[in-house]
């Protein structure tokens, strides 16, 4: 492991296990027995599926910057564009997690709720980070 990754997959570890302790906790927690309107949880589940796209093209949009050859000093700058690109799409694999949690406490059906906590995990569990810009220059 490199060492501009490591950080990386710390973020990467406390993010999966948040994602199982909310999910713990919604396992415990029951909500008032009111449900939410069809149309506010599809919304979000829209929203959400929105989100992880919309983070995917993010990551490329960082991953594919310029990588000319820069001065030394400028390559932290890439780097950064790196890192922050990954802690996005972790920021939001976990956001997912959390999504389902609302969708819970809203009383919206557990079935929607559990493929959400399962997609946050398998989005966390299968992230991988690359080759850091910083080694292949």
């Amino acid at each position: 492991m490199s060492k501009p990754e490591r950080p990386l997959r710390y973020i990467q570890i406390f993010c999966i296990l948040s994602t199982l302790m909310i999910a713990d906790v919604t396992r415990k927690i029951r909500p008032q027995q009111h449900s939410a309107a069809s149309s506010l949880q599809w919304i979000i589940f829209g929203f959400v599926v929105a989100m992880v796209l919309c983070s995917f093209f993010l990551q490329w949009f960082f991953r594919y910057f310029p990588s000319r050859s820069f001065p030394p000093w400028k390559n932290s700058i890439v780097l950064g564009y790196w890192m922050m690109g990954h802690i996005l799409r972790l920021a939001t694999a976990q956001s997912v997690a959390l999504f389902a949690f609302v969708l819970h406490m809203f009383g919206c059906s557990a079935a929607l709720v559990y493929v959400l906590y399962g997609s946050s995990l398998l989005l966390l569990l299968f992230w991988q980070p690359g080759v850091c810009p910083a080694q292949e220059n």
